[in-house]
């Protein structure tokens, strides 16, 4: 995973989170699915 590695987040840990939350995104079309990007969720804090 390219991105996860210039973005430098471990591959595992974004796996698990992506796949964890990527349903909350099905029924609510505001939200945007660029936010689960690896660069997206190490600026939040969250990785």
């Amino acid at each position: 995973m390219g991105c996860c590695k210039l973005a430098q987040v471990n591959v595992r840990k974004w796996l698990n989170y992506f796949f964890t939350h990527v349903h909350d995104y099905d029924n609510d079309y505001s939200l945007d699915l660029m936010e689960l990007l690896p660069h997206r969720l190490k600026q939040q804090g969250i990785l």
